[in-house]
Parts: structure tokens; sequence; C-alpha cells
């Protein structure tokens, strides 16, 4: 059996991004249904929040989902993540592909953007070990979930929230089942906060990460060589990502832990270590998941001003993650370094990066930040009286697909729905896809260009 996406006469990237609207549709249709709610009479947009929120793997809700829906709703809600972190067009592609169904170009292009792996020949074996190292990781993550709470909501209560939140977590969803405090009932809990920051930092490093990991991993063993000599092998994307993670991780976590002290006294170890698990988590889940364990309105300025700025930035490429990514801000940084040094080209790891890469990451930067600054202003005008501190940290969590709140989108009308919505459907497919998506096909052919003369502009 052969699958023919070419009649069809759709660019890749549509494809995927009506693969996403698609999801989102069915997904509202069905939380809207009787069986999908315990309290009856919530109008269809919240329903549509929900699933937009769910798909686009990022946390905020009108709805709570412990409150409004049944278990059924639940597992809905929880398919809807799945489907948004991993993409869609990756989970029909492995189903397909294990029914033996063949794809023609057309459809491998199409399953290639959805997964950002460039390879068509070996795209089949990609798609396949994404799924298996999901399952894996959301396995694992439910077997010590779990060991927390069998004791608190029984043998099937406590199964079913475990999964529930280590999908949540690896997809860095942020959202959970648990109760109407999001993880604040385990703010101390070390188990529960490093099981759920692993998922999120595993979910956010990106596949073609886990990938590059997994081979030199192999490598290490197989070969039976210098560990250290193999691991240098590393690719320079996933040096880059691993580096910026760790650097925001560590950062985030310092500011974080700096200000919060402040509020809280440190008497013993014991509070040191607790403030410390604190600050750590909030970092992690800054960084595009969405979970907390404290109130963030109640955070100080300082550290709402810092997780602002991690939330726009994100995860990693290719992965469950939202933000600009991390490897923009170093392409981005390191172009700013170049023009003060007044350098001819950018050297990652005795590598040139390509003036093409360069542009894209201008691109996704500049889009980025000015949807975010629009949007804000909307949601600031629409939203009178309200502090522009929570409306600007409510953007960012929206476009950043993090799912944190200073308590604001529960007062959200139709119209901050609306932009919210907008915003959380740009940040999960990100500028590029929309970008592509919207443009229709070149008309314009190489070696026609037509060159003009120079035009002088003043700068600074």
């Amino acid at each position: 059996m052969n699958l023919n996406l070419k009649t069809l006469k759709i660019k890749p990237i549509r494809l995927v991004v009506l693969s996403f609207l698609m999801i989102i549709g069915v997904g509202s249709l069905l939380l809207c249904l009787p069986w999908s709610n315990q309290i009856p009479g919530a109008r269809y947009v919240d329903h549509l929040f929900t699933a937009v929120s769910s798909v686009c793997v990022t946390g905020l809700v009108v709805l709570y989902p412990v409150q409004q829906y049944t278990v059924f709703g639940q597992i809905i809600i929880m398919v809807l993540i799945q489907c948004g972190g991993l993409g869609i067009m990756t989970i029909i592609a492995y189903v397909l592909n294990q029914l033996k169904v063949r794809f023609d170009i057309h459809a491998t292009k199409t399953v290639s953007e959805a997964t950002g792996h460039s390879s068509l020949a070996t795209l089949h074996g990609y798609v396949k070990r994404i799924i298996r190292y999901t399952l894996i990781f959301e396995g694992i993550g439910m077997v010590l979930l779990s060991i927390r709470f069998i004791p608190e909501f029984g043998l099937f209560g406590g199964l079913f929230n475990a999964m529930f939140l280590a999908v949540s977590a690896f997809c860095n969803a942020g959202f959970d089942n648990l109760g109407l405090t999001n993880l604040i009932p385990y703010q101390y809990d070390v188990l529960v906060s490093l099981t759920v920051s692993c998922l999120i930092i595993i979910g956010g490093l990106g596949f073609p990460v886990w990938m590059e990991l997994s081979r030199l991993i192999k490598e290490a063993v197989e070969k039976k060589s210098n560990k250290r000599k193999v691991f240098n092998s590393m690719n320079s994307h996933a040096r880059i990502v691993i580096k910026m993670t760790l650097m925001l991780l560590i950062g985030g976590t310092v500011v974080i832990f700096f200000f919060e002290q402040q509020k809280l006294s440190i008497e013993s170890p014991q509070d040191f270590f607790r403030i410390l698990l604190t600050s750590f988590f909030q970092s992690v889940t800054t960084r595009t998941a969405g979970f907390s364990t404290m109130n963030i309105a109640t955070m100080h300025f300082g550290s709402l001003l810092v997780m602002i700025v991690l939330m726009l930035i994100g995860g990693s490429p290719s992965g469950t993650a939202g933000g600009f990514k991390t490897t923009t801000l170093y392409l981005v940084y390191r172009f700013v370094i170049q023009e003060y040094l007044e350098d001819e080209s950018i050297i990652v790891h005795k590598k040139e990066i390509q003036r093409r890469t360069i542009k894209k990451a201008l691109v996704v930067f500049i889009t980025f930040l000015s949807l975010y600054f629009v949007a804000s202003f909307i949601l600031v005008v629409s939203l009178p009286g309200v502090d522009p501190l929570r409306i600007y940290f409510e953007a960012a969590s929206a476009i950043g697909t993090v799912g944190l709140t200073m308590d604001l989108t529960i007062l959200l009308n139709d119209l901050a729905k609306g932009v919210i919505m907008l915003l959380m459907f740009f940040g999960r497919l990100g500028p590029l896809a929309i970008i592509f998506a919207i443009r229709g096909n070149s008309s314009h052919k190489k070696g026609t260009e037509v060159h003009y003369a120079h035009a002088n502009v003043l700068i600074g």
C-alpha cells in the first residue's frame, strides 16, 4: 500500500500546520461531549482554549481539568498533549509505517518537516526511535511518580495521575490533574520535583540531541575506547544545546534563589536545600513546562522578570519545548560578538556557521519578540485595570508555550482568550513554520535578480 500526498498539492509545512489545526478542532469537540465533563454548561470557547493549550503543550487553563473533566475528558487532554508534543504527523507516520504503508517523496518530506530530520533516507528509523524513547522516558517517569501517588490516590488513581503527569512533563505541557494548586503541595518532595524536572529537561533537549547522545553512548560502550575522545565527536548542534541548557538552568536557579531567599528565612541546612530545590524546579519549569511548586503571583519582582526572559527563550529545536529556542539565542549572541570584533565568519567547534542559518536565527528572534510585544499591547488594552506585569508574564507564558500564570488566565475575556490562543499556536509551531505555511511558492527565480546601487543609511 502506498501513501501519495502529491495529489493534494499542498506544501509539506502547510500539512504540518493543518494537522495541528485538525487535532485542535477534533479535540475541542470531544471535550464538549457530556461524558467528558463533570460540570455541564461550559462554553465552547473554553473547551477550545483547553484544546489549544493541550495541543500546543502550554498548560494555561480557564477550566481546571481535575474539576471540569471526567477521566474520559482527562484522557482526551492527555492524548492531545502527546499529539502536540510529538507532532501529529510523527505519530501518523509511525502508525502507517507499522502498517507497512509506503510513503511517496511528498509524504516523506512532510514528516521530515514535522520532525526536523533532514535525511529522508533514514527518516523512518528516526521516527521509530522518537516514539521508542518517548515511551521509555514517560514509562520511567510514570513508575517513579506512582511510588508517591499510589499511596495517596489508590492503585488506579495513582497510576493514572502518574501517567498523566509523566506525559505532561515530558511533553513540557504543564497540565496536571492533581488539584487546583498545581504541584505546590509537592514543593519539598524530592521524588516528585526531580522526576518532573528530569522529564522536562529531557523533553526540552529535542529529538536530534537524544539521537546524538544515544549514538555517543553506544559508541563508547561498544568500542570501549577513550570516552572523552568519543564525546568530543559530538555534533555542533548537540554541543550548543547542552551548553545553553546548562547555562540557563544554573543561571535561572541562582537568580531565583537569590531573590526568593530574601523573603524566606534560612535557619538550617534543610531550609537552604528546600529553597534551592524550589528555585531549581522553577528554573526548569519556566523554560516551557508550566508546572509550579510555589505561588507565582507572590514571587519577587526580580524572579518574575527573569522568568519572563527564560519563558521567551524556551527549550531547544525539534523537541517538545517552545520559545524562540536556545540555538537561536546562541547564534544571535555570536552574531553580535562577530560584528563587534569585525570577524568574517562565526566558527563553532572548528566549523563555520552558514550565513543562511544566521539569517534564519535573526528572523526567528525578531519575529518572535515582535509578536510578543504586539500581543502584549493588545492584551493591555483589552484588560484595563490589570497590572501590566501580569499581562507581560501571561503573554510570555503563552508564546513560550510554558503555562505559568500570575492567576490571570481564569480572568481573561473572550478577546484576550483569542489573543492567548493565537500566541500558543504560534509559539508551538514557531515563526518559520507559520511564515513558510502562509507564504506561497515564490515566483522569483535565480539568475533573474536585479542589482541596484547601494543605499547609504546611518546607523546608531
